[in-house]
Formats: C-alpha cells, sequence, structure tokens
C-alpha cells in the first residue's frame, strides 16, 4: 500500500500504531484483533484499512520506517555501525523488548534483510560502498550475514534479560570485526 502524507492519514497510522503497541504490552501479539485495535485507537475500520491490510502490516510498516531512519544516519556515521546499531537499540530498547516478549524480533530481522541492502545501494550512488568491509568480495550474502550476525546477538542478549550492559555486547562485537577485519 502506497502511504499518503496526507497529515490526517499521517495522525491515523500514528494513533493505529500507537494503539496496537499499547495492546500489545498487555496482551499476547496472537490474541489482538483488528477490531480491538480499531475500537483502542478510535479510528474508523474503513480508516484502518486504507491505511493497513492487517496488523500485521502495521508492525511491519512501523518497523520499516524505524529502519528507514537507521539506514539515513547510516550514511553519515557508516564507519561507527556498532556504535550506530547499538545507538539504535537503545533508543527501541522498549519496542525490541515488547517484539521479543511476542517472539517477533524474526520480523525486525526480515525487515533488515529486506531494506537495508536497497537502502545501502540508494545511498551509495554508484561508489562501492562495501569495499572497506569486504574487499571486492560480493555483497550479496555478506551483508545479511553481518546484519544477522549483530542483530542474532543482540536479539540473544535481549531473550536473556539483558544482564549484561549493553556497553559489554558493543565491546565484544567491536572486537570481534576488529579481528575479522585484520585476517581479511
Amino acid at each position: 500500500m502506497k502511504k499518503s502524507t496526507n497529515p490526517s492519514a499521517i495522525r491515523s497510522r500514528k494513533v493505529i500504531t500507537d494503539s496496537l503497541f499499547a495492546l500489545l504490552d498487555s496482551h499476547p501479539y496472537e490474541e489482538i484483533t483488528v477490531t480491538q485495535i480499531i475500537q483502542n485507537s478510535d479510528v474508523a475500520r474503513r480508516t484502518f484499512y486504507r491505511n493497513y491490510s492487517s496488523k500485521d502490516d502495521v508492525i511491519i510498516a512501523f518497523l520499516k520506517d524505524v529502519i528507514k531512519e537507521y539506514a539515513q544516519e547510516w550514511e553519515d556515521r557508516k564507519f561507527e555501525s556498532i556504535d550506530l546499531i547499538f545507538d539504535f537499540v537503545d533508543r527501541y530498547i522498549e519496542l525490541l523488548t515488547l517484539l521479543a516478549r511476542n517472539n517477533m524480533l524474526h520480523i525486525l530481522l526480515t525487515c533488515l534483510n529486506d531494506y537495508l541492502p536497497k537502502a545501502h545501494e540508494d545511498a551509495a550512488s554508484g561508489e562501492n560502498i562495501y569495499q572497506p568491509f569486504f574487499g571486492e568480495l560480493d555483497p550479496t550474502y555478506l551483508l545479511p550475514f553481518h546484519i544477522g550476525g549483530v542483530w542474532n546477538t543482540i536479539f540473544v542478549w535481549i531473550n536473556s534479560g539483558m544482564k549484561e550492559p549493553a556497553d559489554d555486547i558493543r565491546e565484544i562485537l567491536k572486537a570481534h570485526y576488529a579481528l575479522w577485519f585484520q585476517k581479511t
């Protein structure tokens, strides 16, 4: 569905998204219905379906917006990728915790794998932005490899109750990448 930039549509999407996340805070995702989201957000059913096709679509659209924000920041900080990722984690820890509690972190990983390669290509405008990371190796599989490695590490940390400070996990990943890049 093409997103309208009409201020009313933007407000409606925000209200619907906020409603779903509020429900998600107190109900398991699989028990939440579109009717509950509509009632909780006080929008018309038609308004919901004008913007989304399902409750899954609400989550995916929100995650894609968040990932787009991340990708835009990446353009300015591309050589600080681990720090950027952890800044993102700090900013969205409540969302990540909600997703983890509902066994939905895989949706974020799918959105990252779908969106980031295209976003990085668009930002590159012809240059090989992966050169510093992968040399002449084809990034087609290497980018998802790195996305999966970093994010799965973060998911394990979140699912284990975030017992270690985030900075400890950040430093472990940075040390790993420093070793990996020395060997390549």
